[in-house]
């Protein structure tokens, strides 16, 4: 998700309908977001949830980082578990050095698990049931 500059420029208050429509998230997405405290409240108007731009920022940035592999409690640690004054930059660099590590593992588990099933796939006839001779 990725605002563009045309739609930087918000009306002052958006419906759950349209932030969904601009962002992709489902609405039920947006509410987790809200009632797990990574986007502050919706402006209620007759019972109905209204962003505004800071809000549009906040869902813009949990749905980054969460493409970046970060959980949610991470997340969270990154807004609000940093003394005040530390810039967004700096957060992200002191996360990212956390974060390549246990990628890094776990790019390693998933190269083992394609070596198997290539071995897998290499043994001809393969006798599972019997051991695992034959698999590399």
């Amino acid at each position: 998700m990725k605002l563009t500059s045309r739609q930087a420029e918000i009306p002052v208050l958006l419906r759950i309908g349209e932030v969904e429509a601009r962002t992709g998230l489902p609405a039920s997405t947006l509410r987790y977001y809200e009632r797990a405290g990574l986007v502050s409240k919706a402006v209620r108007i007759g019972g109905a949830r209204q962003y505004g731009a800071r809000q549009l920022r906040e869902i813009q940035f949990v749905h980054t980082a969460q493409q970046a592999g970060f959980s949610l409690e991470e997340i969270r640690r990154m807004m609000w578990g940093f003394p005040r004054g530390v810039s967004y930059s700096r957060r992200w660099e002191a996360m990212a050095k956390r974060k390549l590590p246990e990628l890094a593992e776990r790019i390693r588990k998933v190269e083992r698990m394609r070596e198997l099933l290539l071995g897998i796939l290499a043994c001809k006839p393969c006798r599972l049931k019997e051991g695992w001779e034959g698999i590399r």
